[in-house]
């Protein structure tokens, strides 16, 4: 698996810390460095630097950033990064080594990648660094507390399907609907709601995907693994109460409706 070297201190600033998803990423503009100068000074410089800011570009959507990782958790090769930047594959086959060699990509294991997460290598909010342990009870929250936050669940749940399901006429299977609720519940008392945005905007991505609730759980369940949690496990030990009465204090409302697509 590679990771770029250093991400934090040449790919992370201030406002980039403080966003848990970033759609822009800054990029050192030094043009008289040993590594800037090793890797120009090449037949095919332009095209591996081309090559380097692209990958860089992927990497700032990965989780954590600066690791090349898919969504499944997979590591990114050059035919993903390939299909990913519509960069021909051949071309990152070439630059990566060369990348290593400057020394502005690195190998890492599994290990590696553990540590990286238990100690917040990106950097971004506290919340995502301090994920709560697998054994915490999913019912965080005081009993008073619980209609509150299910209505803001029911609510998420709604953007959700808005996102997904944009011209379903027909409502969801009782299964996914339950899913949705489900995952939307735990976003608030349990994981968090970058956890649940990323996922709902991957698979907004996929707009080839046949059964969006069955690919929305994939990715949220590849997630969680990752920061040591089991979604299914997760997922049984919620139990849906009766849908109250009333809407959802505005305080509680959803921000998935911001994301992209979600107007659309």
């Amino acid at each position: 698996m590679w990771r770029v070297k250093d991400w934090n201190s040449h790919f992370e600033k201030a406002q980039s810390r403080s966003y848990d998803r970033i759609s822009w990423v800054s990029v050192p503009n030094k043009h008289d460095g040993d590594g800037y100068t090793q890797l120009i000074e090449h037949d095919h410089g332009a095209s591996h630097y081309g090559a380097w800011i692209a990958l860089v570009q992927v990497a700032s959507k990965c989780t954590p950033r600066g690791v090349l990782i898919r969504e499944s958790g997979k590591p990114h090769d050059a035919e993903s990064l390939a299909r990913q930047t519509r960069i021909g594959a051949h071309l990152f086959r070439e630059a990566i080594p060369r990348f290593i060699t400057i020394g502005w990509l690195e190998n890492i294991d599994d290990t590696t990648l553990s540590a990286d997460y238990q100690h917040g290598i990106t950097n971004v909010t506290k919340r995502n660094v301090t994920e709560p342990n697998v054994t915490k009870p999913v019912r965080s929250f005081r009993a008073a507390d619980q209609i509150d936050v299910w209505e803001a669940a029911r609510q998420r749940a709604k953007e959700i399907k808005r996102v997904l399901w944009p011209s379903r006429k027909t409502p969801l299977s009782e299964r996914d609907r339950d899913m949705v609720l489900k995952v939307a519940y735990l976003s608030i008392a349990t994981l968090s709601e970058s956890w649940l945005a990323d996922g709902v905007e991957g698979t907004r991505l996929k707009r080839d995907a046949r059964k969006p609730a069955a690919y929305l759980k994939t990715i949220l369940a590849s997630s969680a693994r990752r920061i040591g949690h089991d979604l299914n496990e997760l997922l049984e030990s919620v139990t849906i109460p009766p849908k109250p009465n009333g809407k959802p204090p505005a305080e509680l409302a959803t921000n998935i409706g911001t994301m992209p697509g979600a107007n659309e």
